[in-house]
């Protein structure tokens, strides 16, 4: 099986196609498709047929992308101006409801795919809401309030289109954890959130009937952390007053947060040190323990995994280049198998299986 890889290059206002071979892991940069001003986030459909882009430029707004998964073409079909900055995007398992956090905003909005990504709610006073996760069953969808160091669960509600999200659970996390990206196990039965400012994973057990969570257990600093201290909330690139460069070389820097399709293991990024940390899964998927890291490109902020499990393909916001490296099915580790010229300011990383004929 062969992929075909996107990513947004937020600096070049564009998004990348790669084609992923799945035997070699070989990269080959197909072509470039104009999008918008500091496009980042990207959104795939369940059904892998489109993905929706967020611009955060001085137009904001939400782009559709149809796939061609034969030849990893993309054709825009849709464009809407939005008033939120979002700075996640993921889609329900339906194709019907879009979830956008709006760090600056600190807002959740949720937007109608079905009806040109309009959006009919928006939920208000989410300390810097960053990450979402929507549940396999499309009953509920999980936040992270970055400010506020909690993680809050809404009900979807298919019977109310005008509010379909119910507040269900609040948890809260240690001081100073700052929640980054949520990831759910495969079975469902597990969420995992990750540390921006510490590099730890806590884990919360999930009732799949309720939707409430139960906090298990929190990671051990990862050996590739060493050295460093705890990071902390960062002005923006464009900020006139910056914090100590020598203070940033040693603070912990997270940014994005994967599961492998088997739930055995997490891969987490470091933007400072440019490294994918490894994880282990217990065998309870209650814990979860670091086994190695792998260098790769310089600040990355967004990487995935394939379908198939076998590849993860990371970029780097100061790199004009994208990797891809082969994932050991036994141990989780990284071998670095190709890498291919990119764009400026690489974001988010989709990636789709390859239709043959």
């Amino acid at each position: 099986m062969n992929f075909f890889a996107f990513v947004s290059y937020a600096d070049d206002a564009d998004i990348g196609v790669f084609a992923l071979d799945g035997r070699t892991g070989n990269l080959t940069a197909l072509e470039r498709h104009p999008a918008a001003e500091r496009v980042m986030p990207l959104a795939l459909s369940a059904d892998q047929s489109s993905f929706v882009a967020a611009t955060r430029g001085a137009r904001r707004s939400l782009l559709t992308f149809a796939i061609d998964r034969h030849t990893g073409k993309l054709t825009q079909t849709h464009r809407n101006e939005v008033e939120a900055s979002n700075v996640y995007l993921e889609s329900d398992r339906c194709g019907s409801l879009i979830f956008g956090s709006s760090y600056s905003e600190h807002r959740l909005t949720v937007y109608a795919a079905y009806d040109g990504n309009r959006p009919v709610q928006v939920i208000d006073d989410i300390s810097h809401a960053h990450g979402t996760a929507v549940s396999d069953d499309d009953r509920f969808v999980y936040v992270s309030a970055h400010g506020s160091d909690q993680i809050i669960g809404f009900q979807i509600r298919r019977d109310s289109a005008d509010s379909p999200l119910r507040e269900v659970d609040t948890v809260d996390l240690e001081r100073g954890f700052g929640p980054r990206h949520l990831r759910l196990s495969p079975s469902g039965r597990h969420l995992y959130v990750l540390s921006e400012f510490r590099g730890d994973i806590a884990v919360f057990e999930r009732d799949l009937v309720s939707g409430r969570l139960t906090f298990l257990s929190v990671s051990s600093r990862a050996k590739a952390f060493a050295g460093l201290q705890p990071g902390f909330s960062r002005p923006a690139a464009g900020a006139p007053k910056q914090p100590d460069p020598e203070v940033l070389a040693v603070s912990i820097w997270n940014a994005d947060l994967q599961v492998h399709p088997s739930g055995r293991f997490l891969y987490a990024s470091d933007r400072n040190t440019s490294r994918i940390v490894v994880y282990r899964v217990s065998e309870d998927g209650a814990a979860v323990a670091d086994t190695g890291w792998t260098e790769t490109e310089r600040q990355p902020r967004g990487f995935k995994i394939d379908p198939s499990g076998s590849f993860l393909v990371a970029c780097g916001e100061l790199s004009s280049n994208i990797s891809a490296y082969r994932i050991d099915s036994r141990t989780g580790a990284l071998t670095h198998a190709s890498r291919a010229v990119g764009g400026r300011g690489a974001n988010w990383i989709e990636i789709v299986a390859a239709l043959r004929g």
